[in-house]
């Protein structure tokens, strides 16, 4: 069973807060009190009311307001009775959405939005310290004979269609080009590598022959 409920001041006895649970109410009740000065929903307006009321000794009041029996569905009960309250108190109910699954209907304030990005700023990270030597060295030491993640393994078909597919029209910057000319310079090619590249180049020149005599053929 899901129960609808709502936290009144204990001064004035309104409504503050549309909630529901599926717990012992004076459970969720010590679960709301316990958690209003911690965490990151602290700076909700719900939270920030259960703060200032513990710091008067003062302990919101839990009342019922519906039972949802199991399997039906709650979310369009906490709705309706959000709306109701929301309708007689306005800015008086504490609740940030309009109920159900999600924040629904929520809009951070600028105030907000701008914790948000301080703390988002706060923690991006900064550049990594290049390694010395000595930690290189160990790298190296640790990756030396150690084979690589294809080592005796094949891509399949598959794959290599999409990842020609992937290549297909990309043409690389002048940079890239000399970057990859700088790596390759005094690199011996084998024999056997040297043919490989030949036999794949041959390849694609007859089929692109292939292809253009195909469009001939058709216009």
């Amino acid at each position: 069973m899901t129960i609808i409920y709502a936290l009144l001041c204990p001064e004035s006895g309104e409504v503050r807060y549309v909630g529901k649970t599926s717990m012992n109410l004076a459970r969720r009740l010590s679960s709301h009190i316990m958690g209003c000065e911690c965490g990151r929903d602290q700076h909700q307006p719900k939270n920030k009311w259960l703060a200032e009321l513990v710091r008067k000794d003062l302990v919101p009041l839990i009342r019922i307001l519906e039972r949802v029996p199991d399997g039906e569905s709650w979310e369009p009960v906490e709705m309706r009775w959000i709306a109701h309250y929301r309708a007689a108190l306005g800015k008086q109910l504490l609740n940030s959405a309009i109920g159900g699954h999600g924040p629904n209907g929520y809009v951070a304030s600028a105030e907000t939005r701008a914790k948000i990005s301080a703390s988002g700023k706060a923690r991006a990270p900064y550049p990594r310290k290049p390694h010395s030597a000595e930690t290189k060295a160990k790298i190296a030491a640790t990756l030396t004979g150690r084979p690589g993640p294809m080592t005796g393994k094949k891509h399949s078909p598959e794959t290599l269609a999409k990842m020609a597919a992937a290549r297909e029209g990309r043409k690389l910057s002048e940079s890239h080009r000399a970057k990859l000319s700088e790596v390759r310079n005094g690199h011996e090619v084998s024999p056997e590598a040297r043919a490989k590249i030949g036999a794949k180049v041959s390849a694609a020149a007859a089929r692109k022959r292939a292809e253009k005599l195909a469009l001939e053929a058709q216009t």
